[in-house]
């Protein structure tokens, strides 16, 4: 016991036990910094790379689906895959953005290399209500320069981009929707107003 060492052989040991009671903590809040360093704060960003090629893919247990059917509307393009676990939450929110008041926005989720019972499977799980397309070779992910997943784009009424996220973010938050209207409500120079293009193209 303690009580029954020489005062500085107590001394010692207890300075040792401090030691190692500081030096513990100072791990711990390095591990704790480092995770909050490794996981940014993802957020929607002006896009500043020019139009994206269109595209026609497979709708899971559908007909094929073009990306020029959607002119005249504003389109979420989001690239997701089962295994992504930041994406199951991100088509959460994606699925709660479709609640909102917003005129013709489109959802269009892009599973990126699966086949289609993984795809099939997932979705039991976690149903949605807007179009899921498989990019089954991957080539739509390539053409669209996606490096990681989630990645999602968001397209003006001329289905050219005018703001990207790389990462995951929450599409039902307020600071989402905010930045959403003012994209949807205000036209990029050069693109129509979506309610213009619409009429012009019924």
């Amino acid at each position: 016991m303690v009580s029954h060492l020489a005062p500085e052989v107590r001394g010692s040991r207890l300075q040792g036990k401090l030691f190692r009671v500081v030096l513990a903590a100072v791990v711990v809040s390095v591990a704790l910094g480092s995770r909050v360093l490794a996981s940014p704060q993802f957020a929607l960003e002006p896009w500043q790379g020019g139009p994206k090629p269109a595209w026609t893919l497979d709708v899971l247990d559908g007909e094929k689906l073009t990306l020029e059917g959607y002119l005249g509307k504003p389109v979420i393009v989001h690239f997701f895959a089962t295994w992504c676990e930041p994406c199951v939450e991100e088509l959460g929110s994606l699925e709660r953005l479709t609640n909102r008041k917003y005129s013709g926005l489109a959802i269009l989720a892009i599973d990126v290399g699966e086949i289609d019972a993984r795809v099939r499977n997932f979705l039991r799980k976690h149903p949605v209500n807007f179009p899921v397309l498989l990019d089954r070779d991957r080539a739509v992910t390539k053409t669209w320069q996606v490096t990681a997943l989630p990645t999602s784009f968001v397209l003006a009424c001329g289905l050219t981009p005018v703001l990207h996220v790389r990462g995951d973010i929450a599409w039902d938050s307020a600071e989402v929707a905010t930045t959403l209207d003012q994209a949807i409500q205000t036209p990029a120079e050069g693109q129509p107003a979506c309610n213009q293009q619409r009429e012009e193209s019924e």
